[in-house]
Parts: structure tokens; sequence; C-alpha cells
């Protein structure tokens, strides 16, 4: 099958590790075939499986690892500057669009991040948590359809 996924070959590779486990004990050529043997092949198999599939995103999070290994993690700026400027009565010295942006846990890596100059903050360039999510697990090589 030339023509197979990374995701069907990872779905075969876990589909047949638990079916494998037991016949793999005669095909370990020279060792005495034990259970650890048996569960160290399966463990193989598995790695496999989850290599082939790439980086998979955090159930809690939605994001897939930073590159590095660290997490990553979602950033939001509420809209809102820290400190008043020139006019606090003046809505747009206060006020401006909610943003997300996601940075690695190490603080080597942000995605999304800008300086707006204008209110002297750090915000995102995103304009909601999904869309920031969906771009930094992109750039960390997910791909939602492999």
């Amino acid at each position: 099958m030339a023509d197979m996924t990374n995701e069907q070959a990872a779905e075969v590779l876990t589909e047949r590790a638990d079916a494998w486990a037991g016949t793999l004990k005669h095909f370990i050529s020279g060792e005495e075939p034990t259970r650890r043997n048996v569960e160290e092949y399966t463990t193989v198999l598995r790695m496999g499986a989850a290599a082939l599939r790439g980086p998979q995103p955090d159930p809690e999070t939605g994001l897939v690892p930073c590159g590095c290994g660290k997490r990553l993690v979602l950033k939001h700026n509420p809209g809102k500057c820290q400190e008043p400027y020139d006019n606090p009565q003046d809505p747009l010295n206060w006020y401006f669009r909610p943003s997300w942006w996601v940075e690695c846990e190490k603080g080597s890596l942000s995605i999304g991040k800008r300086y707006d100059d204008t209110f002297s903050e750090y915000c995102g360039f995103y304009d909601s948590a999904e869309e920031a999510i969906t771009e930094a697990n992109r750039a960390m090589g997910y791909k939602e359809d492999a």
C-alpha cells in the first residue's frame, strides 16, 4: 500500500500492537520469549504509531507541544489598557479589540504576539482563541486532516 497516509499507517500499528503481542514472541530470534520482550516490542509499535501521527493536541488546551518540548500557552489581552493615557475619559485611550496569541512556556517563542505602540501594550494578532490555537498548532506541524 504505497499510497497509505501516515495516519492510516499509524491506525494499523495501533490496531495491531495488542494483536501482535501474542505472536511477536515467535519472531524474537535468539531471545527467550518473555513477557518483557513482548511488552517492549508492543511499546515500540505504539511509539511508531505516535511518531507517524506527529504532535497531538492536549485535550485540555487544544495546543500541541512546542518544538522545544515545552508546553504552549494561550495568552489573551481583554482589550483594556493597563493605565490611563492622555485623557482617561476618552474610550479610545482605554479600550481596543480583544486579542489572543500563543507563547511557549519556556519563553522562546510567540505566535501572533505584537506590540501595539498606540496603547503601549502587548496584544495578540488573532481575533479568537480558536484562531490562535489553530495557527499555533499549524506552526508546530500539526495537520488537522492528516
